[in-house]
């Protein structure tokens, strides 16, 4: 049997579907998460309603000002 995946399968959400998700979980409003994040509110805006990405450094404030914190998920060992 061929291990195929079916096209109806969802796959799982990327880091960004998380983090858009996370600012809508939130409660907090673009502004006051730009705010905390040390970045303009229009881009986390933008970047919530998936108009644009983000570079890496504002991915991290925006999920820092949220309490969340990027780690490796495949075991991968520090140092």
């Amino acid at each position: 049997m061929s291990k195929a995946k079916n096209k109806n399968q969802k796959y799982p959400a990327t880091v960004c579907d998380q983090l858009r998700q996370a600012i809508l979980a939130s409660g907090k409003t673009h502004y006051r998460i730009g705010k905390d994040a040390g970045c303009k509110p229009e881009i986390v805006g933008r970047f919530a309603r998936g108009e644009r990405d983000v570079r890496a450094e504002t991915f991290a404030k925006i999920a820092a000002a949220l309490g969340m914190e990027l780690t490796s998920k495949k075991g991968e060992e520090d140092g």
